[in-house]
């Protein structure tokens, strides 16, 4: 499963996990438990800046030094490896703030994926008794890491063994290697990107992986993931803007589209592809992974 980092290579390969009915331990519990909560630190303290920004202040004073408190000490606990009770505190009660909505509104995407999310369930999160639900965990984004995961599944009579490389780059000798003897590759680019120089840095490294020789005699499926943050975001920031030759203006499947085509150029062999659009809720893809490697082994 190769990807650049915030692809959904993670959510993806957990919802396989759940679909196999496969649980966390509690030390991935603790990891995605510390991954939320630094989350939640950095949209409240973005919220502060916007307040700021925009000359607001909080409707009840002692709330307005829960602000003050996250602005001056968010950026520390980004990097502690455990997050004081104090701070997840100064945060529900800032966060509780009449005024909270309209700065939310003002925000707009000053934040980052999902954030909105977990913004909604603030409240339970800063509980000193938190733990992720799966819902949370799907929506987490996994801490960086040079580990790689691996994952077994059974795919009718097979039994499949899925590996996420972790940390990729586009220097192609650093993780070419892991490609080595691999069947079938999953690769997970994010639609929602297109405004980043990451969607091009995707492009640029599945070029890399669909044409590489070592996948002769593999297939590839290709994940394009986050539809449904893409649909959210078209209606503000334009596609065209960053790709001027697409002209389906805020459609989303107009969109998805033109972004698969992009993929599509780079197989260059051509080699066998699966595409398939998914967002969080999307339970079928292992369908998708399913006839791909079927079709590969058998």
């Amino acid at each position: 499963m190769p990807g650049l980092s915030g692809s959904g290579k993670s959510t993806t390969l957990n919802k396989l996990r759940l679909s196999e009915n496969m649980t966390f331990s509690e030390d991935e519990l603790d990891m995605y438990t510390l991954a939320i909560k630094k989350v939640l630190i950095r949209s409240a303290r973005a919220l502060t800046v916007v307040m700021q920004k925009h000359g607001l202040g909080c409707s009840y004073p002692s709330n307005e030094e829960s602000a003050n408190r996250i602005g001056t000490c968010a950026a520390d606990c980004i990097y502690e490896s455990s997050i004081p009770q104090v701070t997840m505190d100064d945060i529900r009660h800032f966060l509780a703030d009449p005024v909270i909505p309209s700065i939310r509104d003002l925000a707009g995407d000053d934040y980052s994926d999902n954030a909105d999310f977990f913004l909604d369930k603030a409240q339970r999160i800063c509980e000193p008794d938190y733990r992720p639900s799966e819902e949370d965990i799907l929506r987490a984004r996994k801490p960086m890491s040079n580990d790689i995961q691996s994952l077994n599944i059974a795919i009718g009579s097979l039994s499949v063994r899925l590996l996420d490389i972790s940390h990729l780059t586009l220097d192609y000798k650093q993780w070419v290697r892991h490609l080595e003897g691999a069947r079938s590759v999953v690769f997970c680019s994010a639609l929602s990107d297109y405004d980043d120089t990451r969607l091009v840095a995707s492009l640029e490294l599945f070029d890399m992986v669909i044409n590489s020789p070592l996948l002769y005699r593999s297939s590839v499926v290709l994940m394009l993931t986050k539809a449904d943050i893409l649909k959210k975001k078209l209606p503000q920031v334009p596609l065209e803007r960053f790709f001027p030759e697409y002209t389906g203006a805020s459609d989303v499947l107009k969109a998805a589209k033109y972004l698969l085509w992009r993929h599509m150029q780079c197989n260059r062999q051509p080699r066998i592809c699966y595409p398939h659009l998914t967002e969080l809720s999307d339970r079928s893809f292992r369908r998708v992974v399913a006839w791909a490697t079927e079709d590969t082994f058998l």
